[in-house]
């Protein structure tokens, strides 16, 4: 399994402080240090606990006590978008002031298309951290057109955790559009293996000290070096 055949599906970075009711007074002032960051961003929702802000492969969550940022796309992590999301770190723990973090991670999903979901499921097998049944178990038979791959490890101490699931699927899309223009519903079809990976700090983080172009560069490393190790030993 060539990791490197995996293209980055989507990127979340979250990060948990003590509750901060500036929010209150400072949502505006967070809106508009976000839209310079990014790019065409419009107001999704407004609340007294969060302000939500969605734009082209982003979305934005300012929260009371939680701030996330969502990117989907294959520019996820480009270089530009590490630079934005340290931007917007250092904007939240300015305006909210708070000292420490109890949570940062983040979760990056990477998928690899297949014609048919046995080829995803096959591609997923082969690492060897799964044994296939030989024969019908569950009374189901093995070789189901609609049979999946799903396995998860959590690697976790007092100060960090890292998670990685594999999976596959098959997704389909259908529409069904006025009949006048077109005769037959729209359907696609999608089948894709999956590696979902999510690493965080636990306990009291120094928000202050906190560099989040260098968490993220760090994360990419260690879920390149090591995905690479947990699926080569599996094998």
């Amino acid at each position: 399994m060539n990791i490197d055949q995996y293209r980055i599906h989507s990127a979340v970075v979250q990060i948990q402080f003590p509750t901060s009711y500036l929010l209150w007074d400072c949502a505006g002032e967070i809106a508009d240090a976000m839209c310079r960051i990014w790019t065409n961003l419009e107001l999704q929702e407004a609340k007294p606990d969060q302000q939500v802000l969605r734009g082209p492969g982003v979305q934005i969550r300012t929260g009371l006590s939680q701030c996330v940022i969502a990117l989907s796309g294959e520019k996820s992590l480009e270089q530009s978008n590490i630079e934005r999301l340290a931007e917007s770190y250092i904007i939240w723990r300015k305006t909210l002031q708070f000292e420490s973090l109890s949570r940062l991670s983040t979760r990056l999903v990477y998928t690899k298309e297949f014609k048919t979901l046995r080829e995803a499921n096959a591609e997923l097998f082969a690492t060897g951290l799964v044994k296939w049944p030989s024969g019908r178990v569950f009374e189901q038979p093995i070789d189901s057109e609609k049979n999946t791959f799903d396995l998860s490890c959590r690697f976790e101490d007092e100060n960090a955790f890292s998670f990685i699931r594999l999976r596959a699927e098959k997704v389909e899309f259908k529409a069904e559009l006025d009949p006048d223009f077109v005769g037959e519903p729209i359907i696609r079809t999608k089948c894709r293996a999956f590696i979902d990976f999510d690493r965080g700090l636990l306990g009291s983080v120094n928000a202050e000290k906190v560099r989040m172009d260098e968490w993220l560069k760090g994360v990419l490393h260690v879920y390149r070096r090591d995905t690479r190790k947990l699926l080569s030993e599996g094998s």
